[in-house]
């Protein structure tokens, strides 16, 4: 798959927040994309089971390392459909609502008929099926984010930072981060399987080095 860059473009939250437009969705749903399936040999016998959370895997098969897609085609749609991919700590969720409750950016261009594809990556969010060995601790990190995302440096907000200062909107941003248990190794052929499925697209990756406001334009063709 060839991928030509055509432009960084961006997006300013403020200048497309106004808009309210209805909008006509002619499709939406979700499905899985990419990954893998194990299988573990032997002849399962379902009389030996053990417990939920933990199986006789004799027999048994796990599908893991796929990603997890949204999407929305509204009426009279672009011919290029946005795929939306978040950024470390996060998952699809960040781009189709703020957490002070405004549209997100897939919303925003949804509204402007642009079809809408919202990715969970492997490992993250709904896709958390990995066949990567892990542990999930509970690190105390918020503060970090906070100034990751540059919305401030801890506890003081940056001067005209667009995110709201109301502290029921910072506790749902913070419980908006999701648990990473990939190892990252399948994150790019998810995106390929992606791009096979549904053809010439544009990438729109998060950029969290920059401010959260803004992200980047990429036209994929295969």
């Amino acid at each position: 798959m060839k991928k030509i860059v055509l432009s960084a473009l961006l997006l300013s939250v403020t200048a497309m927040a106004g808009a309210q437009e209805p909008v006509t969705i002619v499709k939406q749903g979700h499905f899985p994309v990419g990954g893998t399936t194990i299988q573990r040999p032997g002849t399962y016998d379902n009389s030996k089971f053990v417990g939920w959370a933990e199986q006789e895997e004799t027999g048994q098969s796990y599908r893991a390392d796929h990603a997890f897609v949204d999407f929305q085609i509204p009426a009279d749609a672009h011919c290029l459909p946005l795929v939306y991919v978040h950024g470390y700590g996060g998952s699809g969720v960040c781009w189709q609502m703020t957490p002070d409750d405004r549209d997100g950016f897939a919303t925003l261009m949804l509204r402007r008929g642009w079809s809408s594809y919202v990715v969970d990556l492997p490992g993250r969010g709904r896709a958390g099926r990995t066949s990567a060995t892990t542990t999930v601790k509970p690190v105390a990190d918020e503060m970090f984010w906070f100034d990751i995302w540059r919305i401030g440096i801890w506890p003081n907000y940056n001067e005209g930072v667009q995110f709201p200062k109301d502290s029921a909107s910072l506790s749902q941003f913070f419980r908006e981060m999701t648990p990473d248990i990939s190892d990252h190794k399948q994150d790019v052929p998810a995106l390929s399987a992606l791009a096979k499925r549904i053809g010439n697209h544009i990438l729109v990756p998060i950029r969290q080095e920059a401010s959260p406001a803004g992200c980047q334009l990429y036209k994929i063709r295969k």
